[in-house]
């Protein structure tokens, strides 16, 4: 059995005050021509198809359509699980239309889908709640023990609300054992899917966390790290979502795999090849997997400069890009560099200025105000304390003094 595995399309995200629907499209796009030519019997969508509980009618529209075409009319069997950026319902909400074209959405750890038989061939039924079953003359069995993305009190109440003082990992494991030691077995296909944060060891290394892809799971009565030994050994490939960065491992006799975000969605992603996951499964034997890259969407990049002639000359090799360039500076960015910037990229996403030499912040301190020393003085006090000791600009201090001569004028002069 072929398997082609995505996660994490995030339909609907901005990249600051521009829209990525035009590129998210395309991205898809492409997607599509990689199902066409490789024809996989079940596509993985491992949750967060939209980038919030509330999604624009285009980004609904854009994940029917594509969806809907990847299906092939009901040839191709498509499972997605919602994430954390999901809402549950919404995802939940077409189902019984889509599963007209072998489209299964999954939206709570507990939902349990009725028998379906497709055209193509397929029987997918539901045996038990988290476990999917997939069965066509001539084919191995694929069994899927599968987990959409829930708080750790949902995820106590769905799974085993008398254990609610245990940590989540441990309910989890033990749900996730249950379902392999009665499902899983060498006479058929063994695969899990999940949206989760997941690492060997069980420290969280959030110094390698993205900015805003990945850190929202982590708030308060989100779920933990969920350590690979949680996992049930008998599953030949664990299909993850959540991380945007791809992860391929081998854990005992499973392959992990992060499939990652099709676009790159901050700039700490800057440089990442993006892809999806073809895999071939065959019962009792190791995962096959082909990492298909991706070539569309347009590239994030940070550049650092102590002169405008190379940001501009930087800008000018990196036109189709999004950018955040940095500035190297004695004492305060110039407005006419920050002007030139934008004026020679269409994308820029910040000017962001780097302050080398000031005075020394490293002890705080507190100081007697003197209030009845010269304004100008107090502001430049105040615009040092806000901006990292940098001076005001002249032109800040123009200002200044042309306020307070306005200020100072007779009425009716």
């Amino acid at each position: 059995m072929k398997i082609l595995h995505t996660s994490d399309w995030h339909l609907g995200k901005r990249l600051g005050r521009f829209s990525r629907m035009e590129e998210q499209a395309d991205i898809l796009d492409e997607i599509c021509s990689i199902v066409d030519e490789q024809n996989p019997d079940l596509i993985m969508l491992s949750g967060d198809l939209f980038d919030g509980f509330n999604p624009s009618a285009e980004a609904i529209e854009l994940l029917y359509r594509t969806l809907h075409r990847m299906s092939g009319g009901g040839k191709r069997v498509i499972i997605a699980i919602a994430g954390n950026h999901d809402s549950p319902d919404r995802i939940e909400s077409p189902d019984p239309l889509a599963r007209i074209s072998g489209i299964f959405f999954l939206g709570y750890p507990e939902t349990q889908i009725k028998t379906c038989h497709l055209e193509s061939g397929w029987v997918v039924e539901s045996p038990e709640a988290g476990l999917l079953r997939l069965r066509k003359e001539g084919r191995a069995e694929l069994r899927i023990i599968a987990t959409p993305y829930a708080g750790e009190v949902r995820l106590r109440k769905a799974i085993d609300p008398t254990r609610g003082e245990e940590q989540v990992r441990a309910i989890l494991r033990d749900h996730w054992k249950n379902l392999a030691d009665r499902f899983f077995d060498d006479g058929g296909i063994n695969l899990m899917a999940a949206h989760l944060f997941s690492a060997e060891a069980e420290s969280l290394p959030f110094d390698e966390l993205e900015e805003d892809g990945e850190r929202p799971i982590l708030h308060p009565g989100g779920l933990e790290l969920i350590p690979f030994s949680a996992f049930p050994a008998e599953a030949q490939y664990i299909a993850l979502g959540h991380l945007h960065r791809p992860m391929l491992t081998q854990y005992g006799k499973s392959t992990i795999c992060y499939s990652g975000s099709p676009l790159a969605y901050s700039l700490s992603e800057s440089g990442q090849q993006k892809q999806v996951v073809l895999v071939d499964l065959e019962p009792g034997k190791r995962a096959k997997c082909e990492v298909v890259p991706l070539s569309r969407g347009r590239a994030l990049c940070r550049g650092r400069f102590k002169t405008l002639e190379r940001a501009l000359a930087w800008l000018g090799e990196h036109q189709e890009a999004y950018v955040e360039v940095t500035m190297e500076v004695d004492h305060y960015l110039e407005t006419g560099v920050r002007d030139a910037i934008h004026d020679a990229h269409p994308r820029v996403l910040a000017v962001v200025p780097e302050l080398l030499e000031g005075p020394d912040l490293s002890v705080s301190r507190r100081e007697e105000i003197d209030i009845d020393a010269p304004l100008e003085r107090l502001f430049t006090e105040y615009f040092r304390g806000r901006n990292n000791g940098a001076d005001p600009e002249p032109y800040l201090l123009e200002l200044l003094a042309e306020a307070v001569s306005a200020g100072n004028e007779e009425p009716g002069v």
